[in-house]
């Protein structure tokens, strides 16, 4: 089964979907720590479903393919 990444951020919802977690995880940290995230800020997400702090975010959807 494929799945994709939705990349959250508070201020403008629904920034990017990409389609490894390691792109989404790229995304949100840039985002974040351009915002004035500490680096060290610890996670409030860290699962296969999602990944990042509250305010920026990726989470795992299914892939819809026809």
């Amino acid at each position: 089964m494929k799945y994709v990444y939705l990349v959250y951020e508070d201020w403008h919802g629904l920034i990017g979907i990409c389609a490894t977690p390691e792109r989404a995880t790229e995304m949100v940290k840039k985002d974040a720590f351009e915002s004035g995230l500490p680096e060290d800020t610890p996670l409030d997400y860290n699962d296969e479903d999602s990944w990042g702090w509250e305010g920026a975010t990726w989470w795992k959807r299914k892939e819809v393919i026809q």
